[in-house]
Protein backbone atom coordinates (compact mmCIF):
# COMPACT_ATOMS: atom_id res chain seq x y z
CA UNK A 1 0.00 0.00 0.00
CA UNK A 2 2.87 2.34 0.69
CA UNK A 3 4.17 2.07 -2.89
CA UNK A 4 0.75 2.83 -4.36
CA UNK A 5 0.32 5.71 -1.94
CA UNK A 6 3.71 7.18 -2.94
CA UNK A 7 2.85 6.77 -6.61
CA UNK A 8 -0.49 8.52 -6.16
CA UNK A 9 1.09 11.30 -4.08
CA UNK A 10 3.86 11.95 -6.60
CA UNK A 11 1.40 12.07 -9.46
CA UNK A 12 -0.96 14.39 -7.54
CA UNK A 13 1.82 16.70 -6.30
CA UNK A 14 3.31 17.00 -9.79
CA UNK A 15 0.00 17.94 -11.39
CA UNK A 16 -0.03 21.72 -12.02
CA UNK A 17 -3.65 21.91 -13.18
CA UNK A 18 -5.70 24.09 -10.85
CA UNK A 19 -2.77 25.97 -9.33
CA UNK A 20 -4.02 29.27 -10.73
CA UNK A 21 -7.43 28.64 -9.19
CA UNK A 22 -5.92 27.95 -5.77
CA UNK A 23 -3.73 31.06 -5.96
CA UNK A 24 -6.71 33.15 -7.01
CA UNK A 25 -8.74 31.78 -4.09
CA UNK A 26 -5.97 32.88 -1.70
CA UNK A 27 -5.63 36.36 -3.22
CA UNK A 28 -9.35 37.09 -3.75
CA UNK A 29 -10.23 38.12 -0.15
CA UNK A 30 -7.30 40.54 0.05
CA UNK A 31 -8.09 41.94 -3.39
CA UNK A 32 -11.76 42.46 -2.45
CA UNK A 33 -10.80 44.18 0.80
CA UNK A 34 -8.38 46.54 -0.96
CA UNK A 35 -10.86 47.30 -3.75
CA UNK A 36 -13.64 48.05 -1.29
CA UNK A 37 -11.33 50.25 0.76
CA UNK A 38 -10.33 52.21 -2.33
CA UNK A 39 -14.01 52.61 -3.21
CA UNK A 40 -14.72 54.04 0.25
CA UNK A 41 -11.74 56.41 0.03
CA UNK A 42 -13.03 57.65 -3.32
CA UNK A 43 -16.48 58.17 -1.81
CA UNK A 44 -14.88 60.13 1.02
CA UNK A 45 -13.08 62.40 -1.44
CA UNK A 46 -16.32 62.89 -3.38
CA UNK A 47 -18.33 63.76 -0.26
CA UNK A 48 -15.64 66.15 1.01
CA UNK A 49 -15.46 67.87 -2.36
CA UNK A 50 -19.25 68.24 -2.52
CA UNK A 51 -19.29 69.64 1.03
CA UNK A 52 -16.57 72.19 0.28
CA UNK A 53 -18.33 73.24 -2.91
CA UNK A 54 -21.67 73.73 -1.16
CA UNK A 55 -20.13 75.69 1.73
CA UNK A 56 -18.36 77.98 -0.74
CA UNK A 57 -21.61 78.48 -2.69
CA UNK A 58 -23.48 79.35 0.52
CA UNK A 59 -20.84 81.88 1.56
CA UNK A 60 -20.87 83.53 -1.87
CA UNK A 61 -24.67 83.63 -1.79
CA UNK A 62 -24.68 85.41 1.57
CA UNK A 63 -21.90 87.79 0.55
CA UNK A 64 -24.17 89.16 -2.19
CA UNK A 65 -27.00 90.05 0.23
CA UNK A 66 -27.34 93.16 2.36
CA UNK A 67 -26.31 93.09 6.01
CA UNK A 68 -27.66 92.38 8.56
CA UNK A 69 -28.79 89.09 7.07
CA UNK A 70 -32.50 88.32 7.33
CA UNK A 71 -33.90 85.04 8.63
CA UNK A 72 -35.22 84.17 5.16
CA UNK A 73 -31.80 84.77 3.61
CA UNK A 74 -30.12 82.60 6.25
CA UNK A 75 -32.67 79.82 5.65
CA UNK A 76 -32.09 80.01 1.89
CA UNK A 77 -28.32 79.82 2.44
CA UNK A 78 -28.76 76.82 4.75
CA UNK A 79 -30.84 75.09 2.07
CA UNK A 80 -28.20 75.96 -0.53
CA UNK A 81 -25.42 74.44 1.57
CA UNK A 82 -27.34 71.29 2.47
CA UNK A 83 -29.21 70.59 -0.78
CA UNK A 84 -27.59 72.65 -3.52
CA UNK A 85 -30.77 74.69 -4.02
CA UNK A 86 -32.24 77.65 -2.11
CA UNK A 87 -35.63 75.92 -2.34
CA UNK A 88 -34.44 72.74 -0.59
CA UNK A 89 -34.64 69.14 -1.75
CA UNK A 90 -32.48 66.05 -1.27
CA UNK A 91 -29.21 66.42 0.60
CA UNK A 92 -26.13 67.05 -1.55
CA UNK A 93 -24.04 65.06 0.95
CA UNK A 94 -25.84 62.10 2.48
CA UNK A 95 -24.14 62.67 5.85
CA UNK A 96 -26.44 65.64 6.52
CA UNK A 97 -29.16 63.11 7.42
CA UNK A 98 -26.99 61.60 10.18
CA UNK A 99 -26.84 62.83 13.75
CA UNK A 100 -23.81 64.92 14.49
CA UNK A 101 -24.07 67.10 11.39
CA UNK A 102 -23.75 70.80 12.13
CA UNK A 103 -23.95 74.03 10.15
CA UNK A 104 -22.88 77.36 11.61
CA UNK A 105 -23.42 80.67 9.84
CA UNK A 106 -21.87 83.71 11.50
CA UNK A 107 -21.17 87.25 10.42
CA UNK A 108 -18.70 89.78 11.71
CA UNK A 109 -17.17 93.12 10.79
CA UNK A 110 -13.61 93.50 9.56
CA UNK A 111 -12.12 96.99 9.62
CA UNK A 112 -9.86 98.18 6.80
CA UNK A 113 -8.61 101.80 6.92
CA UNK A 114 -11.46 102.75 9.24
CA UNK A 115 -14.14 101.19 7.01
CA UNK A 116 -16.20 98.30 8.41
CA UNK A 117 -16.58 95.44 5.93
CA UNK A 118 -19.14 92.74 6.77
CA UNK A 119 -17.77 89.20 6.53
CA UNK A 120 -19.80 86.00 6.55
CA UNK A 121 -18.37 82.65 7.69
CA UNK A 122 -19.95 79.27 7.08
CA UNK A 123 -18.65 76.19 8.85
CA UNK A 124 -20.09 72.72 8.25
CA UNK A 125 -19.34 69.43 9.99
CA UNK A 126 -20.84 66.33 8.43
CA UNK A 127 -20.27 62.69 9.42
CA UNK A 128 -18.86 60.48 6.65
CA UNK A 129 -21.55 58.20 5.23
CA UNK A 130 -19.87 55.02 3.95
CA UNK A 131 -21.34 52.61 1.42
CA UNK A 132 -20.56 49.65 3.68
CA UNK A 133 -21.33 50.72 7.25
CA UNK A 134 -19.12 48.07 8.88
CA UNK A 135 -15.96 48.79 6.85
CA UNK A 136 -14.88 51.97 8.72
CA UNK A 137 -15.37 50.11 12.01
CA UNK A 138 -13.18 47.30 10.68
CA UNK A 139 -10.24 49.66 10.12
CA UNK A 140 -10.83 51.81 13.21
CA UNK A 141 -12.60 54.84 11.71
CA UNK A 142 -15.76 54.64 13.78
CA UNK A 143 -16.52 58.37 13.73
CA UNK A 144 -15.01 60.22 10.80
CA UNK A 145 -16.32 63.77 10.36
CA UNK A 146 -15.72 65.99 7.34
CA UNK A 147 -15.31 69.70 8.06
CA UNK A 148 -15.45 72.57 5.59
CA UNK A 149 -15.28 76.30 6.22
CA UNK A 150 -15.45 79.35 3.99
CA UNK A 151 -15.31 83.07 4.66
CA UNK A 152 -16.47 85.78 2.25
CA UNK A 153 -16.44 89.55 2.50
CA UNK A 154 -19.57 91.47 1.53
CA UNK A 155 -19.38 92.27 -2.19
CA UNK A 156 -22.59 94.25 -2.59
CA UNK A 157 -26.26 93.80 -3.24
Amino acid sequence: MSASWNKWWNRWAGDARGNALIEFAFVLPLWLLLSTGMLEVGRGFYQTSALEKSVRAGALYLARHSFPLSTATLLAAENLVKTGSVDGGDFAVSGWAKTGSDLQITSAKFTVDGVDIPVVRIRAQVPFDPIFASLPDFVGLTSFTMTAQNEQAHVGD
